[in-house]
């Protein structure tokens, strides 16, 4: 499964950076073999929501921690270069807040749009 369709859009380039060429390129697919397979093994509990975050969120970052864990990375080795993908996404939304935050009253309109939860 290709990851250009998941929130870790960046993960083929980030390999590269991190590992080289052919390393990273391999580890790169390997991961997306790992992806597929994920998804072809899991039940979605039949909600949307659920079967787009474990799509774009869960399964692409489960199955790159598997794939360096397969390429003899110790877990917390795997773990910390996880844990950079995460940040990076996290950097990404932060930029995304910073920009909306600087438009006048989106967060009073936000209240309107959003739900309440008690």
């Amino acid at each position: 499964m290709n990851y250009d369709k998941t929130k870790f859009h960046f993960l083929k380039k980030d390999c590269i950076n991190e590992f080289g060429i052919e390393k990273g390129n391999i580890i790169y697919n390997h991961s997306s073999e790992c992806f597929e397979n994920l998804l072809k093994e899991n039940d979605y509990i039949n909600n949307l929501k659920i079967r787009k975050h474990f799509l774009t969120h869960l399964f692409p970052l489960i199955a790159y921690y598997l794939t360096l864990q397969k390429f003899n990375f110790s877990k917390k080795e795997a773990y910390k270069l996880s844990f950079k993908q995460i940040r990076r996404l996290a950097n990404i939304k932060k930029k995304r807040n910073e920009k909306l935050a600087k438009i006048p009253f989106i967060y009073y309109l936000l209240k309107f749009i959003a739900k309440k939860y008690e």
